[in-house]
């Protein structure tokens, strides 16, 4: 039985056998195919004739087209400030912005005034006085008249012996008096129009004083001749200024304007478009050629920030190095429609390109630029559908365009994409349009898997993503804080402001400096480009800034830090039935307790007030020991102090010198001595006290990376006392 067992197998094996063989014979042999030709898919288009419309591009930096320059004609103290004339601020034209003290000037005025008047009343004087000569003349004349008729009578009845030699001699000294007296009055009368002639150029020299007080007096209000924004303000408020020195910089809005370069082998191209749309082009028409071109400028980091301009000149000169022609374009009311951060306003040192374009010329054959090989080559699909090598002439390239010139006819089939290797005569197979697109429509399964490989990215990764109510916008920024006492807000801008900026504008990602000055003290803010490390160039503002060694001897060294680093998140109230100094402990204890929670920066106190100790001595007291309150306070101050003495250089070590002697405790204030005498008796502070106010408020900062934990649940936890807050969410 056992030898059997194995032999049970071969039935089912023979008939296995059978089978195949059966199917082997009935089956058809495979069949054979020729080769088939070599064959190329590639994209094509058919060749036509469009109108082509010349652009050329240019790059350029926006500037005003008006600039003010506001310069004091007269000197004085500025007297009156317009609250709006700070530094960004847009004033309108007509708008008294400044004032110069006029009292000096209304004097002048006045005077000039006045010492005219005077010299009028004069002039009307010499008049009435010419009058009254006049009439005296004529009253003289005539007893002229009659003193030498008298004269001739009493000398007829000389000759006759009638009367004497005396009396004849008489008369003719009586005569010959008239007779002076009338001269006398002409030769004053003849003095007449003299005097009126130098009268005449007094009063025109008064009348020039008076418009010079007059302009003096006007000059004194400074008034914006145009819309402007303001730029720099070099002085402030009760201010002394001379005359010449700079008040106020500003630039027009009204109109911007960008001096572009274009290339010069496009530019004649340019123009020769607009010349042919039916405007001769000379020097009598190049107006009207102007307008017939284009203008659109965009932001070169933000290009989605357009604005329409207008060519308005071209300059005299080519840049013989950069081989460009500089063209001015201008933008009128580059402020309308400005919507931040839609749509910003054209504001100067703006960098732009600008895109000119000319009427559309005759039509012409144009190609993809990477439809044409080897710079003269176009890659033709003919009739037969096969590979056709043709020779061009290019005419030029714009964009990814090239313009064809000869060697093309409309209607032909010219191949886009490069083949390798470019074999004339092979096949060519026109290439499907929405080639992805198409093959996903033909493997849906294919479509299907990317969707759920997409989803399930999305939602592994959403757990990750940093989720706030408010999310923070602001950019990246930091400070430079640099004191310079007693040095006004003028002072500070020309000392340290422009320094600064000298020094930082080459920090990389630097996107924007505002440096404020005022007096005593400079704080400019630096504002990152995206993309930068902000540690990085923190540490490259601080670098450059301590390069700076021309800063004034009397300024504090700058002290560079990064800004919105913490953000408020949580205020807390401590209030309790308890004496100062033990509300002051337990908010110190709480705010370690705090400082110690996860996400917590910092954590500051405030409401309570500085620490003081006052030394009450009364007034009996001071009299008795000849000592007044001031003096007292000197003597105490020349006891307790804690500055640098300098260094002591040997030739081992150098050894750093101080005097710390600062009395912080009221055990240490008791102990100075107030006055001491020969005998050795002293006088000293016997009893000191503090002097605080008892109040509390601590505000809870989470680093800006931070998503604002719960800190209540943890406050309640640490202490009896209740827990009272308020959210605050970030901007």
């Amino acid at each position: 039985m056992k030898f059997w067992r194995p032999l049970r197998i071969l039935p089912p094996l023979a008939i296995g056998i059978g089978v195949a063989v059966w199917l082997m014979s009935g089956a058809e042999p495979p069949q054979r195919s020729a080769q088939q030709e070599r064959s190329v898919t590639a994209r094509t288009m058919t060749v036509k004739t469009t109108p082509l419309a010349p652009v050329v591009r240019g790059f350029g930096t926006v500037r005003a087209a008006q600039s003010w320059q506001a310069v004091a004609e007269v000197s004085g103290a500025i007297t009156f400030r317009h609250p709006d004339l700070e530094t960004g601020n847009v004033i309108p034209a007509g708008t008294r912005v400044l004032e110069i003290d006029p009292s000096r000037y209304e004097t002048a005025l006045q005077e000039a005034q006045a010492d005219l008047n005077a010299l009028k009343a004069e002039n009307q004087q010499i008049d009435v006085e010419a009058a009254n000569t006049n009439n005296i003349l004529t009253i003289e004349t005539e007893r002229l008249a009659l003193a030498t008729a008298d004269l001739n009578r009493v000398r007829t009845l000389t000759e006759q012996g009638a009367t004497s030699q005396a009396r004849l001699d008489e008369q003719e000294r009586t005569t010959l008096q008239l007779r002076r007296t009338v001269q006398e009055l002409e030769n004053n009368l003849a003095l007449v129009p003299v005097q009126k002639a130098r009268l005449d150029a007094r009063i025109a020299r008064a009348e020039a004083t008076l418009d010079r007080a007059e302009r003096d007096l006007n000059m004194t209000s400074i008034v914006t001749p145009f819309n402007m924004r303001v730029g720099t303000v070099h002085v402030e408020r009760y201010q002394f200024v001379t005359s010449g020195q700079p008040l106020v910089a500003a630039d027009g809005i009204a109109r911007a304007e960008i001096t572009a370069h274009l290339p010069i082998d496009s530019f004649p191209r340019l123009m020769g478009a607009a010349a042919n749309a039916g405007v001769q082009f000379d020097a009598d028409h190049l107006p009207q050629v102007l307008e017939r071109i284009s203008a659109e400028l965009k932001l070169v980091s933000n290009p989605g920030q357009v604005w329409n301009g207008r060519v308005l000149r071209i300059e005299n000169a080519l840049d013989p190095q950069a081989r460009s022609v500089p063209v001015v374009i201008a933008v009128d009311d580059p402020y309308k429609g400005a919507r931040p951060p839609a749509h910003l306003p054209l504001v100067p040192n703006m960098y732009v390109e600008v895109v000119l374009t000319a009427p559309p010329g005759n039509p012409k054959i144009t190609l993809p630029a990477q439809a044409v090989h080897q710079g003269d080559t176009v890659y033709l699909r003919n009739t037969d559908g096969r590979l056709e090598l043709r020779n061009v002439t290019l005419g030029w390239r714009q964009a990814d365009l090239a313009v064809i010139e000869d060697g093309l006819t409309a209607g032909e089939e010219v191949i886009i994409d490069d083949i390798v290797p470019a074999l004339p005569g092979l096949r060519i197979v026109p290439a499907e349009t929405m080639e992805m697109i198409a093959w996903f429509v033909r493997h849906p399964t294919a479509a299907n898997l990317l969707l759920i490989l997409i989803a399930t990215i999305g939602i592994m990764a959403a757990p990750t993503l940093k989720r706030e109510t408010f999310p923070d916008f602001r950019k990246t920024e930091a400070e430079i804080s640099i004191v310079y006492r007693g040095a006004t807000a003028g002072d500070v801008e020309d000392a340290i402001c422009r320094r600064v900026w000298d020094a930082v504008e080459s920090v990389e990602y630097l996107d924007e400096l505002t440096c404020t000055a005022q007096e005593n003290a400079a704080r400019a803010v630096a504002t990152m480009q995206p993309g930068g490390n902000v540690g990085q160039f923190v540490n490259d503002l601080r670098t450059e800034v301590s390069a700076v060694d021309d800063f004034p001897v009397e300024a504090d060294p700058p002290v560079v830090r990064q800004l919105n680093r913490s953000d408020a998140v949580v205020s807390v109230a401590v209030a309790g039935d308890m004496p100062p100094a033990t509300l002051e402990h337990y908010a110190s204890d709480l705010q370690d307790r705090l400082a110690a929670l996860p996400d917590v920066a910092s954590v500051t106190v405030t409401g309570f007030g500085e620490r003081q100790y006052r030394i009450t001595v009364p007034r009996a007291v001071l009299e008795q020991h000849g000592l007044t309150a001031a003096g007292l306070a000197d003597r105490i101050g020349a006891q307790s102090l804690d500055r640098p003495l300098g260094s002591l250089e040997t030739d081992r070590l150098d050894i750093a010198l101080r005097f710390a002697d600062e009395r912080r405790t009221p055990q240490a204030l008791a102990q100075i001595v107030i006055l001491s005498k020969a005998n050795g008796a002293e006088l000293t502070s016997a009893r000191s006290r503090r002097s605080r106010k008892p109040s509390a408020r601590m505000r809870n900062w989470q680093s800006s990376m931070g998503s604002g934990p719960p800190f209540c649940r943890s406050i309640n936890r640490s202490g009896p006392t209740p827990c009272a807050y308020s959210t605050m969410f970030r901007p």
